[in-house]
């Protein structure tokens, strides 16, 4: 092992499960010295050091420490050294957890610069954009940046069962895949996704069915849907 800089992702979980345990048997302090002979081990690898960091943090809640303030500044210095990784994922997370810092202690100017240097494609990031305008009291753009999340989240379950419908029909089990499609036409309908979302499901399975008219109707439908505008922010 001590030939290696980086460490497999199987690898850091055994680690980081052992930090739970320790943490939990013997206490904080423990866990910290623990966590910090790992990164003396492996001074290379960056995600060993997120990954304990990220773990540590938790436990700090976990644990209701009396007195946490000291561990977590431990915590941001790692961080801030670690938002400078090389590794997008390791910066990604370490930036993460320093937005949260300053979000806390109110520091929003510090939390903005933060954000601007998280990757677009990280998967929170609007979630802590909204986070950041719902603290500093710019609550109509936090709703919008919420809005926009669900509105994304809500298409990606609709692409996700129309994939899974077309397996079921592929394997032959037509009560799965109309199971699932009408699934995806309640989920389309409590989203208040556009017309065309919702009744792409029922025109697959009406053409799956082999049901002319049905299929026709449902066509007709789609094909007037995509002459009417969708307003997102009526949703």
């Amino acid at each position: 092992l001590s030939f290696r800089e980086e460490l497999t992702g199987e690898e850091i979980a055994r680690m980081t499960g052992e930090l739970y345990k320790i943490a939990q048997a013997e206490g904080i302090d423990s866990a910290f010295r623990w966590a910090e002979a790992r990164r003396q081990e492996w001074p290379g690898c960056d995600s060993l050091a997120v990954s304990l960091s990220m773990t540590l943090n938790g436990l700090i809640f976990t644990l209701a420490v009396e007195e946490p303030e000291p561990y977590r500044r431990r915590l941001e210095e790692l961080n801030e050294a670690l938002a400078d990784s090389e590794d997008r994922d390791v910066r990604d997370q370490a930036l993460h957890l320093l937005i949260g810092r300053h979000m806390e202690r109110e520091e929003y100017g510090r939390a903005e610069e933060l954000l601007g240097q998280l990757s677009d494609t990280h998967r929170e990031k609007r979630e802590l954009k909204a986070r950041l305008r719902w603290a500093q009291g710019r609550r109509e753009e936090a709703w919008v940046f919420l809005e926009q999340e669900l509105f994304d989240r809500a298409h990606s379950i609709q692409t996700t069962l129309l994939s899974m419908i077309d397996w079921a029909l592929e394997e032959g089990d037509r009560e799965r895949a109309h199971i699932l499609a009408d699934a995806a036409v309640r989920s389309g309908e409590v989203f208040d996704l556009s017309d065309y979302a919702v009744l792409s499901t029922p025109f697959q399975m009406a053409a799956a069915d082999q049901d002319g008219p049905k299929a026709l109707a449902l066509l007709d439908r789609l094909l007037h849907s995509l002459t009417v505008p969708w307003d997102l922010a009526a949703s």
